[in-house]
């Protein structure tokens, strides 16, 4: 089990990493008490094991069956791999193609994705960078006017969620050579991303702002200089959408970037490159809706091997 953890989970956070353990000990258990032995770890890796498992329904309702499987699989390359068993990650990654992924979207939210369309979507984001560049350099402007604007900025960039983009960034710091540089790229979850050229000197003009009260390079921050909440930003974006006439959520949002870009073409794994998720896997299963909409479900083809 170290031998796993290390090489395989290593990166991985330490809840995760529990998850997964617990995830092996109950599928060990549920086979050991249904007349399936596992001498050893590396036998849970096996094609075998897994059709017994699925005969079990994985131990939960049948429901559940495909996302379980997809889970089983995706531990269980892991652990073949760590073993050096290459015979049975072939197995396993052959079965991973045959496995029909769940998407991760919840129906009502897939309806407001869908009619959240492009023309939605450019009445938002003038009305964010109208407010910040018109209300900026007023001292008296309501600062979660302006932190509202910023976070469907930010959003809009980046497509994450309100619980990652509230820990957004300046990449550089106020006491660089080039004022330019610091206000001019932020980083979202580790990655960077452009600003665009229309907001920089607001969104340089509320740094500076903030800056008085706020020793530190978070973007969106209370007036203390404290990170806001999720939710208070959620309500916040929430209103401003509902100004611009344009009404919707952070996450309906991001899902609205995330389609708008695979309309415009581009490639879901590249997608999931750019909002920095790591596991294509788990990327295609989430947004699976949305890529089955512009015609880019072929997972086999398109991601197969390569986890």
């Amino acid at each position: 089990m170290q031998h796993l953890i290390f090489s395989k989970w290593g990166a991985l956070e330490e809840k995760v990493v529990r998850a997964r353990k617990n995830m092996i000990l109950r599928h060990i258990e549920l086979l050991e008490n249904n007349g399936f032995p596992i001498p050893s770890l590396v036998d849970l890796a096996t094609l075998a094991a897994f059709d017994r498992l699925t005969t079990l329904d994985f131990g939960a309702k049948a429901s559940g069956l495909p996302a379980s499987q997809s889970s089983f699989l995706t531990i269980a390359v892991d652990i073949a791999s760590a073993w050096k068993r290459a015979d049975l990650v072939r197995d396993l990654r052959s079965k991973m193609k045959t496995v029909k992924t769940p998407g991760g979207i919840a129906p009502d939210l897939q309806a407001k994705i869908f009619a959240f369309d492009d023309r939605k979507m450019r009445k938002l984001m003038l009305h964010a960078t109208t407010a910040l560049t018109t209300t900026v350099d007023d001292p008296h402007s309501a600062l979660p006017v302006l932190q509202a604007a910023l976070g469907v900025v930010l959003i809009g960039l980046s497509a994450q969620p309100v619980r990652v983009s509230r820990t957004a960034r300046f990449t550089h710091g106020l006491d660089t050579q080039d004022d330019r540089a610091a206000f001019a790229t932020i980083s979202v979850a580790g990655r960077p991303f452009p600003l665009p050229e229309n907001v920089q000197e607001a969104i340089g003009k509320l740094r500076w702002r903030l800056a008085t009260v706020a020793d530190s390079n978070f973007i969106i921050v209370k007036a203390d200089g404290t990170l806001k909440t999720t939710s208070a930003i959620t309500v916040s974006v929430n209103n401003l959408s509902e100004a611009a006439g344009a009404r919707t959520d952070p996450q309906t949002l991001g899902g609205a970037v995330i389609l708008s870009l695979l309309e415009r073409g581009v490639a879901w794994q590249k997608v999931c490159q750019h909002i920095g998720w790591s596991q294509e896997r788990n990327f295609f299963r989430r947004f699976r809706p949305l890529i089955e909409f512009v015609g880019q479900s072929d997972y086999a083809d398109k991601a197969g091997d390569n986890r």
